[in-house]
């Protein structure tokens, strides 16, 4: 969410009316949920970034941010945007002490689950959308498969791979790649291919990627 101040700023400018959803979990004794981040950021008295407060009540000619919280304590999946064109829906994944949301979308007869950052606990996910056959899974691919890893926090390729062959995706998609997983990354998707032979990509900044 750092850079959510700066897109809002430059999307100041683009001339938008209608409200604009945005989604994320709900808080705990260390983390704000969505509704208080956006109010540190933007509120009128106390935020960060005052002169951006009618993104909060659509004042100033900007569009009003429509926020969801998700609760985390609920292991399965909530709807949270919900169209003729476009369905969304979240569930809580484990990501240590962090709030943290996997997220499915679906349109035009496609779907998309974004992992998002989660750990090996995150059984519920797995349970869920096993068999699933998504067009695309995108997972993060974060530590490598060596010792001393923040295991707690993200999956080490050979989880992925086990996630990967559990849904069944058309295209595994890794992306927030870091370079202690980008400096193994041979060793890591060979270890994703222990479990899993599906189509696999690395994603870059700006990739795009057909459904």
């Amino acid at each position: 969410m750092g850079d959510l101040s700066a897109i809002l700023n430059s999307g100041g400018f683009a001339n938008r009316s209608e409200p604009l959803p945005i989604v994320g979990p709900n808080g705990d004794s260390l983390f704000p949920g969505m509704k208080a981040h956006l109010a540190a950021l933007f509120d009128e008295r106390i935020g960060a970034f005052r002169y951006l407060s009618g993104y909060l009540d659509g004042r100033f000619g900007l569009p009003m941010l429509e926020s969801t919280e998700v609760d985390v304590s609920i292991e399965d999946l909530q709807p949270v945007i919900e169209d003729r064109d476009l369905k969304v829906k979240a569930i809580a994944v484990h990501h240590g002490d962090l709030p943290a949301l996997a997220y499915l979308i679906e349109t035009g007869g496609k779907s998309v689950i974004f992992a998002g950052d989660q750990s090996f606990l995150s059984e519920k996910f797995v349970q869920v959308f096993r068999n699933f056959k998504p067009d695309i899974l995108i997972m993060h691919n974060v530590i490598s498969e060596g010792d001393g890893q923040p295991r707690g926090l993200h999956r080490w390729p050979g989880s992925i791979g086990e996630v990967a062959a559990a849904i069944k995706p058309g295209n595994l998609v890794l992306a927030h790649n870091m370079e202690r997983a980008l400096s193994r990354q041979a060793e890591g998707e060979a270890a994703i291919r222990k479990h899993y032979s599906g189509p696999l990509q690395v994603a870059d900044d700006l990739d795009c990627f057909a459904l």
